[in-house]
């Protein structure tokens, strides 16, 4: 009766990764988690008791029985992407090269236009008056495309119609496929931001989703990746084996399989919730859940959101803890940082917390990871599984 469950926190990292100063000096001094603290009262709370913020220490068992490990990860991935590091979670890295909507809006165009009535408008692509390409301007410059439109105005198949179509003429590393109500075309084209790549200093331009408010009960994506190509990544492997998979939250979207429980949710209140349901009802496998609302308010570089998030998160832990069985283990991380007082809204290159909690006896401390890949290899060590392709275990 072995069962795992990872919570990736999305955006809460604990510090610069040394190779700033010569990759990414906008990222230099970033520290998301010390930044929420400035409003954010952890005394006596279960996250500090964790000692989240010194991976260094070590912490005292919090219930009878339940150890206790701690540590910190680096990115082995260039940059600071959450799809890229939740690949590299699940035991896949790649290299994807960086792809501007400027430089292949009229190829694109030429194409779509045999479909759609389609025009080049404020750097987005303008399909039958209802759905844009654009650049995606939350991750890392160059990396991801997104594909959003109004479910007033069109249906979400169209989008998901466009964006796989998209998907298999562009080489980028992520197609992102949104819809969204209340939400007008309005809305969109007085969304758009315009970004500097600071290690080319290109500038480009693209619709900012979270100024346009979509994040709600309506809201529908899907994350069109390359993970499915590569087999021996944890979830694959699991479900090659019958083993029950639950995605919570983001990673419903992100890692959406036919044979996986998906329960796709933005809210805090609600991920958490799905979580502990999750936990009475699967008591095998695996439950891979992100709490995806840190990451939206550091791209909104509101600090007092962020806090909000982690008093939701912290709201619900004991709960959770209370309902690890025997057979069961708990990891605690993130995918990157997400500063929100750093200076700039997009992700920040950060070490990342690593918290693991089991019955069984575990190595109280983990020391500093190289690569998220290590939680996957790790989750499949617990489980007797062979090893993803990549990570060593910390167990």
């Amino acid at each position: 009766m072995t069962r795992s469950i990872i919570l990736v926190i999305d955006g809460l990292g604990v510090g610069e990764m040394e190779d700033v100063k010569l990759s990414r000096i906008q990222d230099v001094g970033a520290h998301t988690l010390k930044s929420i603290r400035s409003n954010y009262d952890m005394e006596g709370s279960l996250l500090n008791h964790l000692n989240l913020f010194d991976a260094n220490k070590n912490s005292d068992v919090i219930q009878p029985g339940l150890h206790i490990g701690i540590g910190k990860i680096g990115l082995a991935h260039a940059g600071a992407d959450s799809y890229l590091g939740h690949q590299e979670m699940i035991g896949i890295i790649t290299d994807p090269k960086k792809i501007f909507l400027e430089d292949i809006y009229a190829e694109l165009s030429k194409e779509l236009n045999k479909k759609y009535k389609t025009v080049w408008h404020k750097n987005l692509l303008l399909i039958d008056d209802s759905i844009v390409i654009s650049n995606n301007v939350e991750c890392d410059p160059g990396l991801n495309l997104n594909v959003f439109g109004s479910l007033e105005s069109t249906t979400y198949k169209k989008i998901l119609e466009i964006g796989t179509w998209l998907r298999e003429t562009v080489d980028s590393s992520r197609i992102i496929a949104m819809g969204g109500s209340p939400l007008t075309l309005q809305t969109i084209i007085e969304s758009i931001d315009q970004r500097v790549d600071p290690v080319s200093g290109r500038v480009y331009s693209g619709v900012n989703i979270p100024k346009t408010r979509v994040y709600n009960e309506s809201y529908l994506v899907s994350h069109l990746g390359f993970d499915k190509k590569v087999k021996n990544n944890i979830i694959d492997i699991f479900l090659a084996r019958d083993a029950e998979v639950s995605l919570i939250g983001k990673t419903a979207t992100l890692f959406a399989r036919e044979k996986a429980t998906c329960l796709p949710e933005v809210n805090t209140a609600s991920v958490m919730e799905l979580l502990i349901q999750q936990m009475e009802l699967q008591k095998t496998g695996l439950i891979f859940v992100n709490v995806q609302e840190l990451d939206l308010a550091g791209h909104s570089q509101d600090v007092q959101k962020c806090a909000e998030v982690l008093d939701w998160v912290e709201h619900y832990l004991p709960n959770v803890l209370g309902k690890l069985d025997n057979d069961d283990l708990l990891i605690i991380t993130a995918d990157h940082g997400n500063d929100p007082l750093i200076g700039h809204p997009n992700h920040t290159r950060e070490y990342v917390p690593l918290i693991v909690l089991s019955h069984r006896e575990i190595d109280k401390k983990l020391g500093v990871r190289s690569t998220l890949s290590d939680v996957g290899a790790s989750v499949n060590q617990f489980h007797n599984f062979e090893q993803p392709q990549i990570g060593k275990s910390f167990l």
